[in-house]
């Protein structure tokens, strides 16, 4: 079986793309960039020596098992942004304590819900608090009867 020729521009050019494409060398490849590597490497073959049926077979496989996973790695996010919404949803009409995005102490009932940046965030008066950064969930009861003391 041949290989498809190096082009060289497969080099990463910044530090941080390196460090990721060593971590996983494939992992900003998609359908139409293998695709292309596959028909490049039909192209370039030797004729006296083609691809044989099953390396193509298991070159097609592997294509469709990469594209399987984008699409499990796909639902999992979208799975996850749910369960994460429901969570903050339920929020809602709460008196929380946390940290906004910016690191500054936040407290007080939560009015309403947002997606901010792919992740929920409480709103609470017109402060955004990260769902990862409530600290403490006080029951309007019980927040209502410290405030008075």
């Amino acid at each position: 079986m041949s290989s498809v020729p190096s082009t060289g521009s497969s080099t990463p050019s910044s530090s941080s793309s390196s460090s990721a494409t060593a971590a996983n060398p494939f992992g900003d490849v998609n359908l139409s960039d293998f695709m292309s590597l596959m028909i490049a490497q039909l192209q370039d073959q030797d004729p006296t020596d083609p691809v044989s049926n099953s390396d193509l077979m298991q070159q097609i496989s592997d294509m469709e098992t990469i594209q399987s996973n984008l699409q499990l790695s796909d639902t999992l996010t979208g799975l996850t942004l749910n369960d994460s919404l429901t969570a903050a949803t339920v929020m809602i009409g709460q008196y929380v304590v946390g940290t906004d995005s910016t690191g500054a102490s936040a407290s007080g009932t939560v009015n309403s819900v947002s997606l901010t940046n792919g992740a929920a965030s409480l709103n609470v008066g017109s402060q955004s608090v990260p769902l990862a950064n409530v600290s403490e969930i006080i029951p309007q009861e019980q927040a209502a009867s410290q405030s008075t003391q």
